[in-house]
Parts: C-alpha cells; structure tokens; sequence
C-alpha cells in the first residue's frame, strides 16, 4: 500500500485512510490533538504521530509518496481527537 506524505511550506502531513487511523487508535497506536481528519483522510502530523503510526503499522518509508502542496492547511479540519 503506498501512502501519501503532503509536504507544505510549513509542515507535513501523512494522509491516511481515516478509518485505518482510527482501527489502529483502537488497537493501542497513539495519536495526539495536533492530527486532523475530514471524515476520509487523517492527517497525521509530522512531529509525532506521523511516525509514531508508521511504527505501529510497520510501514518503510518505500511507501511513503511525497508531495508537495502549496497551500494546505490541515487545520482546518477538526482534531481526530475530537479534542481542539
């Protein structure tokens, strides 16, 4: 499975299905605040929980496509925590 990394000029994002995120939340993988969803996608904050779920899910980064995006804003969209 290829995963979809969204460089912008401030930060990056790992875009992942939303319901794998929250399968793995489920499972014990810990996401924080500061990662968002749109009711598809998670977007998984670069600091911490992008990594911290590429460990849990044991994924390279062979499958990790980066790209970049001038103006996203993954802000914009709640915290997958429900918590913001």
């Amino acid at each position: 499975m290829k995963y979809k990394f969204i460089e912008t000029p401030s930060h990056g994002y790992l875009q992942v299905d939303e319901k794998v995120v929250r399968d793995a939340m489920a499972r014990g993988c810990v996401i924080t605040g500061y990662s968002s969803c749109d009711g598809k996608f998670a977007y998984l904050e670069e600091d911490c929980d992008a990594g911290s779920f590429m460990k849990f899910m044991g994924i390279s980064k062979d499958e990790i496509e980066f790209t970049y995006v001038e103006g996203f804003n993954a802000h914009i969209y709640p915290s997958i925590k429900g918590d913001d």
